[in-house]
């Protein structure tokens, strides 16, 4: 009898033994505390964003396990600050045209993104008011004109100047655009 409980406890131990190398020693599965990141990564990595538009772009630290490492502090900077200005949260602001590359620096790993800053075009032209009515020849009308960019915002920097001459076959002409 003394045997079979000295082999039950053996037994026990070899189980046990067994059973914590099967469960593992951390080789396999990533270890409970995260550690340091590897990797920084700066999303979109590319863009175009127009003058004056914004653009928010994310930081992301990971690990040597693809894991995502919070509470990291990224620290943001614009490559050409006459192109794109980048504040502290990442929201960068197109200054000029050109190409520019913001950076992402956390931990000495830094992300990149890089970016196109396009200036605003003028895509169509607002005419105010959309009929008018002239009777007699000579007869003159106010009409105001909006230029609006792809965003469809007012460029306030053109201006159609002059006036219109309305010709009795019904063409009219004025003098040509000009950028201030």
């Amino acid at each position: 009898m003394r045997r079979q409980r000295l082999l039950l406890f053996l037994s026990a131990i070899v189980s046990v033994a067994l059973w914590t190398y099967a469960c593992g020693d951390g080789t396999t599965e990533p270890p409970r505390d995260v550690p340091e990141p590897t990797t920084v990564t700066v999303s979109p990595a590319t863009a175009t964003v127009v003058e004056a538009d914004t653009l928010r772009l994310t930081a992301t630290a990971t690990n040597a396990y693809g894991q995502v490492v919070s509470g990291v502090e990224f620290v943001w900077a614009s490559g050409n600050t006459a192109v794109a200005v980048v504040d502290t949260s990442g929201l960068v602001t197109g200054v000029g045209a050109g190409e520019v590359q913001v950076t992402a620096t956390a931990a000495g790993l830094t992300g990149r993104a890089e970016l196109t800053i396009v200036a605003p075009v003028p895509t169509t032209v607002a005419v105010t008011p959309d009929s008018v009515v002239l009777i007699a020849l000579g007869q003159t009308t106010q009409l105001t004109a909006e230029v609006r960019d792809q965003a469809g915002r007012a460029m306030e920097r053109f201006r159609l100047p002059g006036r219109a001459l309305i010709r009795p076959s019904g063409w009219w002409t004025r003098p040509g655009w000009s950028r201030r």
